[in-house]
């Protein structure tokens, strides 16, 4: 029995085994519930709740199961009860199927209490559990509970609750297990979205932080594997959506529906095991897809069902037999078990259709610097079919909970401290990707570098430059104005060394027509990619629209966008206010600098900082300004702003890049009396005003939809050598 000595040294035991799971957040709860305890008086019930073995080895699962037993007996020492709510229709039926250790699941509902929010019901078949599992289920209100008179095994005690359920959805989960919140809620968002998936997975997490499985293969002999055992948590291969060969039934969620279409688990499966693998292979041969999702987090404690894992794993190998014999065919087109076969194992479709893009970073739109057409080339690509990987080449970790939210989840992100460096990367995955498509100059010039050390890494690979901007350009302007004479000869030099960097792609992205013509007269095989902007809902009438505004994001206090609020707060604001007699309201908005934001406040200007959704603030302006006086690719904003009805005033810079015109999708302004008239004759005369809305929408709608942006993309991607699966995977006699 425990014994109250040595508190403080197993106390700290338990501690430490806390603050490296899953479960550290409780780890104070904990502490104070052991300090209570330790004031026990003797033969009181709080006796009771101590008198829990000690175990005799402390480890991550020991010190789980020690608290867990201690929590369950301060739980039935009280008169407290567990009450679920009630629901006519619930939206899921939870199934738990018990056979003794019922600290686990008292944890488990706790859990569920914790964490669902939408209507539920839950429903309890107990093998006839010997332990304090009865007492338990005494003190649970609104549950469904069957009490088997023998131990029918979890194949048959699955499909009896499942009779006996009424929701919409089932989810089957383990009784040793914890929902984290918003695991069933994501579940079923993923299920509505698409009428072709049949089951949903969770990243079961073990009691040591490590990974149990992100989603399963189930390989051509029969065996079964689950991908990421043994990683951490939040590995990056385990933190994107895909579809897989199944998913364990620690948590499986799918319509009640389907699961009684199919008959349930084969009860030639009994007791247990394979029955999942089964039903989900049979499930994907009618064409029902599993999906694994990384969002729906479950902690879980593997085993805990059976005496030893030992038990469990000979119940798989018995079960593996039978399932084989029932799935021949099907399992004739699984790849075969080797290490080198995993990582293309772990999609259970798109198995030809993989790109990886190098970014600098995760792009997302409000970054500006090309982010926003980056963003969108992940979003096409995935709307094609193809399976994704970014990999952000910039060391900086971003939190997985933000990190997705504007990329599709299905999308690969490598970052962060797992990460391997870009050679590295394409090491391992030699061979993996159909294409690589590298956006900026300075991360072809890497990869030009790696490749002149392993000239045969992407061989048969499309190499893909995505030139985003000629930034060179860009630079030759900006130090023409600052007064820095630059020569043909050394303008041609400039240009053509970072022309140069695209000598080892197949092909080339070009963000306009112009910049296109550049790389075709070096021999290059070239298509245009610009950007797509959606058109709005909702374009206000002129009456509702006032002020000028600037959109654009500051990262450092050289770049264009800087220099430009610069020229006009100092030079255009006031050739406004000397022509019109007052300062004119000007909204800026953007991702900047704090001290850029202060500098603009200073200058009468309202400054929004970022904003996510921009609508509203394009919406309500009268004109928009882009006084850019030197940049590369294409003026993004310009074109958002057009979408949005706002008309513009730019600088011939920016007006050349997009081939607008004067007086037709714009007006034009090189100095700040320009710009002051300018944007007077949009603020004074109504006319004039819808005349250049309508012609810069009519220009946005023919060049930049995302039609465009896909036929592009297809083009490119159409002449790839379609390799066959068989030529990329290890194969094993």
């Amino acid at each position: 029995m425990g014994k109250p000595v040595g508190f403080a040294r197993f106390w700290n035991q338990v501690r430490f085994f806390y603050k490296q799971s899953p479960l550290q957040k409780y780890g104070k709860q904990i502490e104070n519930f052991f300090r209570q305890m330790r004031k026990r008086k003797p033969g009181s019930a709080e006796e009771f709740v101590w008198n829990v073995p000690i175990p005799t080895e402390m480890n991550p699962q020991n010190a789980l199961d020690y608290a867990a037993r201690l929590h369950l007996n301060a739980f039935l020492t009280s008169s407290s009860q567990l009450v679920f709510p009630t629901s006519e229709n619930p939206a899921v039926s939870i199934i738990l199927v018990l056979y003794n250790r019922a600290e686990l699941t008292f944890q488990c509902l706790q859990s569920i209490l914790a964490s669902v929010k939408t209507s539920m019901e839950v429903v309890i078949y107990d093998n006839g559990s010997n332990d304090l599992t009865n007492s338990l289920l005494d003190r649970l209100e609104n549950v469904v509970v069957i009490r088997g008179k023998e131990n029918i095994g979890y194949v048959q005690a699955v499909n009896r609750a499942a009779e006996a359920s009424q929701g919409t959805y089932l989810l089957l989960l383990n009784n040793d297990t914890q929902l984290i919140s918003g695991a069933i809620e994501t579940g079923i968002e993923d299920l509505e979205s698409d009428p072709t998936i049949g089951g949903v997975g969770a990243r079961l997490i073990l009691p040591d932080g490590l990974l149990q499985e992100a989603g399963s293969i189930i390989w051509s002999d029969g065996s079964t594997q689950g991908y990421c055992r043994g990683k951490s948590a939040e590995h990056y291969e385990a933190m994107f959506l895909r579809t897989v060969d199944y998913c364990s039934a620690a948590f499986w969620l799918m319509r009640r529906n389907v699961f009684e279409q199919f008959g349930g688990f084969d009860e030639g499966f009994s007791p247990a095991y394979y029955e999942e693998v089964d039903l989900c292979s049979r499930m994907n041969q009618a064409g029902l897809r599993q999906v694994y999702d990384p969002r729906i987090v479950v902690l879980h404690y593997e085993f805990a069902s059976s005496k030893s894992a030992d038990a469990a794993i000979k119940l798989q190998v018995a079960h593996r037999t039978r399932f084989v014999s029932r799935n021949q065919n099907y399992l004739s087109q699984q790849f075969s078990k080797a290490p080198g076969n995993i990582l293309a194992a772990r999609t259970s479709h798109q198995r030809n259709r993989r790109i990886l893009m190098i970014e600098d970073r995760i792009p997302h739109p409000e970054l500006g610097s090309g982010f926003p057409r980056s963003n969108l080339m992940l979003h096409c690509l995935v709307e094609l079919g193809y399976e994704v990987t970014l990999f952000a080449a910039v060391n900086f970790k971003e939190n997985w909970n933000t990190a997705y939210r504007d990329i599709p989840h299905s999308v690969e992100i490598v970052q962060g401290q797992d990460a391997p460096s870009i050679a590295d990367f394409l090491i391992e995955r030699q061979n993996h990707y159909r294409a690589v498509i590298i956006s900026r100059p300075h991360n072809m010039e890497n990869i030009n570098h790696i490749l002149t050390n392993r000239p045969d890494l992407l061989s048969g690979t499309k190499l893909v430059y995505d030139a985003e901007a000629i930034f060179s350009i860009r630079e030759i302007e900006r130090l023409r104005l600052a007064g820095v004479n630059v020569s043909e000869q050394k303008r041609l030099e400039m240009l053509n060394a970072e022309l140069q960097i695209a000598e080892k792609a197949d092909s080339i992205l070009a963000v306009s027509e112009g910049e296109a013509q550049l790389f075709r007269d070096l021999g290059k095989e070239v298509h245009v990619l610009s950007h797509a902007i959606p058109k709005p809902a909702y374009k206000p009438e002129i009456s509702s629209r006032q002020g000028l505004l600037f959109v654009g994001a500051v990262h450092d206090v050289g770049s264009p966008n800087a220099k430009s609020l610069v020229w006009l707060c100092e030079e255009i604001l006031p050739a406004i206010k000397a022509q019109s007699g007052r300062f004119p309201s000007m909204t800026i908005a953007g991702m900047m600098l704090e001290q850029t934001q202060a500098y603009c406040r200073t200058k009468q200007c309202n400054v929004l900082g970022r904003v996510d959704d921009l609508s509203e603030v394009y919406q309500s302006a009268r004109v928009f300004v882009a006084p850019t006086q030197f940049a590369a690719g294409i003026p993004l904003k310009i074109i958002e702003a057009a979408a949005h009805g706002v008309p513009v005033v730019a600088t011939s810079v920016l007006a050349n890049q997009l081939g607008w015109t004067h007086g037709c999708e714009l007006l034009v302004a090189d100095s700040p009396e320009e710009f002051a008239v300018c944007c007077l004759k949009l603020q004074q005369n109504d006319t004039l005003w819808s005349n250049i809305q309508n012609e810069a929408l009519r220009a946005v709608e023919r060049d930049y939809s995302k039609s465009a942006i896909l036929k592009s993309l297809q083009l490119v991607l159409t002449d790839v050598s379609e390799k066959s699966v068989e030529n990329r995977v290890v194969k094993v006699a």
